[in-house]
């Protein structure tokens, strides 16, 4: 027999789907960013834009779990 799904329940996973899009794509935008700015200076070795990126994940990470 298969259960159905209460609404509140599919609700809830589609705002967590909607949810994650967003962080997503804020966490896209902020690389994107950093990226620019570091073309435009040459200043970051890619071991320093590295752990540049590390940061900003588990910032957004942390703030979204």
């Amino acid at each position: 027999r298969v259960k159905e799904i209460p609404d509140s329940i599919v609700r809830r996973r589609r705002e967590m789907k909607e949810i994650r899009k967003e962080l997503l794509q804020e966490m896209t935008f902020q690389v994107l960013h950093m990226e620019r700015k570091n073309l435009r200076s040459k200043a970051r070795s890619d071991q320093k834009m590295s752990e540049e990126l590390q940061k900003i994940i588990v910032e957004y990470a942390r703030r979204n779990q």
